[in-house]
């Protein structure tokens, strides 16, 4: 299917899923508001009319999301490796990888609200293959937490250093940063949040 149209609002409590096939498949003209599953499998799922989650999740599990003004976060997760294209507002949680590291992109702007988290896994010192990566490709402004979990065995040395987010720009830092059992210090450079693990 290319194009799905609907009238009104499209409220998914349900699974809605983008399978196998490298075309795009557009939600068109209404607001798409998801409190269930949402998953692009593959190629580009897009959404002309906006947006907006409550809760449930939003998966790239190899396909890419387009959203028209903000992709609404209002609770629940998104996460996978692939590309948003939408500005982004994050008061759930975003978790870069697919059940282990990798790297989610934001072609927009990020703004993590205080109740939003980003939660980033370090599995090693490679971004995207060995520990999780954010990159926005405009603005950032930060608030909430950043919660930090190791993951494959890994136990980073002293000094040992994660750039976890990439961004045009910033204002703002992380009100909390999660370490379970470890401390970092963060870098908070004009490119990147650079980790350093102590």
């Amino acid at each position: 299917i290319n194009s799905i149209q609907v009238g009104g609002v499209f409220n998914n409590a349900g699974v809605f899923r983008k399978l196998n096939g490298a075309g795009n498949t557009t939600v068109t003209s209404v607001t798409f508001n998801n409190s269930g599953s949402v998953e692009a499998l593959s190629g580009t799922l897009g959404f002309v009319g906006g947006y907006s989650q409550s809760a449930g999740s939003l998966t790239l599990g190899g396909g890419n999301v387009q959203a028209n003004g903000t992709l609404a976060l209002n609770g629940g997760s998104l996460n996978g490796v692939g590309t948003v294209t939408a500005n982004v507002s994050n008061s759930g949680q975003i978790a870069p990888g697919n059940g282990g590291a990798g790297a989610l992109a934001i072609v927009g702007a990020y703004t993590q609200a205080a109740g939003g988290t980003l939660n980033i896994e370090l599995g090693g010192l490679t971004a995207g293959s060995q520990h999780d990566q954010l990159t926005v490709s405009g603005a950032v402004t930060l608030n909430g937490t950043l919660n930090v979990t190791l993951i494959n065995g890994f136990s980073p040395a002293v000094n040992d250093n994660f750039i976890v987010l990439i961004y045009a720009s910033r204002s703002g830092t992380f009100s909390a940063i999660a370490g379970n059992g470890n401390t970092y210090s963060p870098l908070y450079n004009a490119g990147n949040l650079t980790l350093v693990a102590q």
